[in-house]
């Protein structure tokens, strides 16, 4: 089906339902909207739809698709099984771009290096394709295409980070991940998070680029001890070692960044997008803008009248009332920033960091930082 997600151009859910693992679960739209259809609770219930699984080989027009944005495709709950089934079909149609997006990037890590060493595989003798049932083009691509080489080229794999705390947890996990584009989507932005380590960042002058690989031990290959020095490309120093068994260089190849939208949702600051928007300008790596959400930062003018008419901000206000919350979010309690009761008598930004959000609406809101749009997507793509 056709989808609002500004990065992409499809949806497709073979499985529906979910778990929250994180504060970046708590106001979960996918929960938002199965739960007005189907109750209370509803959500929690992870439902496999294979009648679903050959939906991408019956669209002849390629696109970018959203795997499961009504659910998690490593869920504990979805069997192994399934999950290979899915990346058949991904592997098969290959006129798609297909966008993988999990919040456990361990399971995902461990089940696809088994099956990229083959120690297992997600293909099955028999095949889960019915090609006599696809048009004739879908057909021959399916049968010609099979499962394709590893890992699959048209799927781009993900994990959503919120903070620093789930950045720590969750990315070296997407590093382990054997994929041609790996990605990550920091929505909603909970807190400043500092990406430099694993964006290239040299210690020696700070550059944050991807390091080029050098050949100079690799007659030496067969000797998995030993690791290929990868040098800094400004200035040319030993940054980093690539152990042979990571081959190709799995790095961050594109960032989301968006703020929280609908009930209950908690405001980013700005600086928080910026800070990781100049991190990506600066390692090279391309960065989407997805949106503000609900929040946007009130202009002088404006929070010198919202401070007028409102007062001081708590945590917890009305809907339209302001809020503001600190650059750092270590000490400071959500949804807003502020504990309950704390006086903070600011108007502006340039404050120790703070700054002062209005609750405006997603769409008055809109998706650009610091007057522009920001829509860079992995070479060759977008």
């Amino acid at each position: 089906m056709g989808t609002a997600i500004e990065w992409t151009d499809e949806t497709w859910n073979p499985v529906t339902g979910c778990t929250k693992v994180s504060p970046g679960c708590d106001h979960c739209y996918a929960e938002r909207i199965t739960e007005r259809f189907h109750g209370p609770g509803s959500f929690e219930k992870v439902v496999l739809h294979p009648e679903r699984l050959d939906m991408p080989l019956r669209w002849r027009k390629p696109r970018m698709v959203d795997v499961n944005s009504m659910s998690d495709l490593f869920h504990d709950d979805v069997p192994d099984e399934f999950i290979a089934r899915a990346f058949e079909v991904m592997g098969a149609a290959r006129q798609h771009t297909f966008q993988v997006l999990t919040k456990r990037p361990g399971r995902m890590a461990s089940l696809l290096a088994r099956w990229s060493t083959g120690e297992e595989t997600y293909r099955r003798p028999d095949g889960i394709i019915d090609v006599n049932a696809l048009p004739i083009d879908a057909a021959k691509d399916a049968a010609e295409w099979g499962c394709g080489p590893w890992p699959l080229p048209n799927v781009w794999l993900g994990t959503s980070v919120e903070s620093q705390n789930w950045a720590d947890v969750r990315i070296p996990k997407l590093l382990e991940t054997p994929a041609a584009v790996g990605f990550l989507s920091c929505e909603p932005l909970l807190g400043p998070i500092d990406l430099t380590r694993w964006v290239g960042a040299c210690p020696s002058c700070g550059t944050m680029r991807k390091p080029e690989r050098n050949d100079e031990h690799r007659e030496d290959e067969l000797n998995w001890t030993l690791r290929n020095p990868l040098r800094c490309v400004e200035c040319g120093e030993v940054c980093g070692f690539e152990d042979w068994r990571e081959d190709p260089l799995v790095g961050i190849d594109w960032l989301i960044v968006g703020g929280e939208s609908g009930p209950g949702a908690r405001p980013m600051h700005p600086d928080w997008a910026r800070s990781l928007r100049d991190q990506c300008v600066a390692a090279g790596v391309p960065f989407f803008f997805k949106q503000w959400g609900e929040w946007a930062e009130a202009s002088k003018g404006e929070a010198t009248h919202l401070l007028a008419r409102y007062g001081v901000p708590k945590a917890g206000g009305g809907r339209n009332e302001p809020a503001c919350i600190p650059i750092a979010d270590g000490t400071m309690d959500y949804p807003y920033g502020l504990r309950s009761g704390t006086n903070v008598d600011l108007v502006d930004r340039g404050h120790d960091g703070w700054v002062r959000m209005r609750r405006i609406g997603r769409t008055r809101a809109g998706r650009q930082l610091d007057e522009r749009t920001w829509d860079e997507y992995p070479k060759g793509e977008g």
